[in-house]
């Protein structure tokens, strides 16, 4: 970020951790799916590639679900440290913070991961609008 003109170095760090964990747990369902084991611990994932629920699970999936809104919000703490030049690579941000709200009001469910209800038009027209006001 300072290559760039301003100190957003902790902004940059925040919001790039907190959208990497909004879109694995985005990924969570297409990876059981493979047969992977994308989260730790003793899972029935059979059961879960099903539509079962687990405890565990939805303890891990929520505990991921804050942090990484608690990394964005405070990104978005420090946006006065960014420079305009850098806004761009923040244009993740807001859909990142969508599906994260999405996952913890939806009982993180193992079907709803990852969707959040916003259509793809609404999601392109957001990004558009925030790239011209440079507003994440």
């Amino acid at each position: 970020m300072r290559a760039l003109g301003g100190d957003g170095d902790a902004a940059a760090l925040n919001a790039g951790e907190g959208v990497g964990i909004a879109r694995y747990l985005a990924a969570v369902p297409t990876l059981a799916a493979r047969g992977t084991t994308p989260l730790p611990g003793a899972m029935d994932w059979r059961a879960l590639r099903g539509g079962g629920g687990d405890g565990a699970f939805d303890a891990t999936v929520r505990s991921l679900a804050e942090r990484g809104r608690t990394l964005i919000g405070q990104a978005r703490s420090n946006r006065g440290t960014v420079p305009n030049s850098a806004a761009p690579a923040f244009l993740e941000v807001p859909m990142a913070d969508r599906t994260l709200a999405a996952i913890l009001a939806g009982g993180t469910g193992f079907a709803e991961l990852g969707a959040d209800g916003t259509s793809p038009f609404r999601a392109n027209l957001s990004t558009l609008w925030r790239g011209a006001t440079g507003w994440w």
